[in-house]
């Protein structure tokens, strides 16, 4: 599997300023991307079990959250958390 368990996040909850003031070091201005607050917010308005659902089925059609060997995906092309929350949903830019 290529996703990220958000599951276990405890910052889904928190705005990503305040949430990337917990954190330090490398993983500190993560939160700060659009790809990781679609997916914090399409887990907080749909359940994981959607995401999981949406992920699944995204991947058997060839989308891929990360690329081989490397940390970006199909995920990663649009700019903005609604293009991406429609793209996990609906698995079409």
């Amino acid at each position: 599997m290529y996703w990220i368990e958000i599951k276990e996040s405890r910052f889904a909850d928190l705005p990503a300023v305040s949430a990337a003031k917990i954190l330090t070091g490398p993983a500190a201005g993560m939160l700060d991307k659009p790809r990781i607050r679609a997916f914090a917010r399409f887990v907080k308005e749909s359940g994981e079990d959607e995401l999981f659902r949406c992920l699944e089925r995204n991947e058997e059609a060839g989308i891929r959250y990360h690329y081989d060997k490397v940390l970006i995906g199909d995920y990663n092309v649009f700019e903005n958390v609604d293009e991406i929350m429609s793209f996990i949903r609906d698995g079409k830019a």
